[in-house]
């Protein structure tokens, strides 16, 4: 199974719909998905519709924003209702242990991307189901890399997203995991059996999403 992990739509500051930006990951050839809008779920019920739809796995997610950076919070479909107590702007460690409580995967995102909320160092101080080691919206390299670094050292699974805002970069980053459904993906995930794959933005592809976005604000 590959599975785009991070991406946003017009539910939060995504410039296209969930509708738009799940076809797309049919397009690209891709298994399954979650979307991560910022602070909300969103509408789980069109997700799931859509994912029936289009013949793919959905694993519901969110990107909370933290006291300190973002996180990145999953769980399956039928648990779904507990995103909802993932509230915004909480110490690190009360998202850590509400995510041991349900039983949600949680990672930090982007984690040393020092220009976009990346929590740097300080997230080799929790304990985290995961690390999100490939960003595709990382513009650079580098961030990825010191992820990737850490995850090792600790023995922490990895995952990757595009964390596409638009929907000509949904799909081109991804998590692969010997899975087919949402629960055994997220199994694979705390087993650390996944591997990371996909493509960085470039400066002028980064240039062109903060263009696209303010267009479409």
């Amino acid at each position: 199974m590959r599975a785009d992990l991070h991406f946003h739509t017009t539910y939060s500051d995504g410039t296209a719909s969930p509708e738009a930006m799940i076809s797309m990951v049919r397009k690209r050839g891709l298994d399954a998905f979650s979307i991560t809008d910022h602070d909300t779920t969103g509408n789980i019920n069109e997700y799931e519709r859509l994912a029936k739809k289009h013949d793919l796995v959905y694993v519901s997610g969110m990107e909370v924003t933290a006291e300190k950076g973002h996180i990145l919070v999953y769980c399956s479909p039928g648990n779904a209702e507990i995103l909802k107590e993932f509230k915004p702007f909480n110490p690190v460690q009360y998202y850590i242990e509400k995510a041991c409580a349900s039983n949600a995967v949680i990672a930090p995102a982007h984690p040393f991307d020092y220009f976009r909320h990346g929590m740097g160092n300080s997230v080799c101080d929790y304990s985290w189901t995961a690390f999100e080691t490939f960003n595709g919206s990382t513009v650079f390299p580098f961030s990825n890399r010191r992820a990737q670094k850490v995850a090792k050292t600790l023995n922490i699974p990895e995952i990757a997203g595009s964390d596409a805002h638009t929907r000509y970069y949904v799909g081109l980053t991804y998590t692969e995991a010997e899975a087919s459904t949402a629960e055994e993906l997220l199994d694979t995930i705390r087993r650390g059996e996944t591997s990371v794959h996909g493509a960085h933005l470039n400066v002028f592809q980064f240039s062109r999403r903060i263009l696209i976005s303010k267009i479409f604000k």
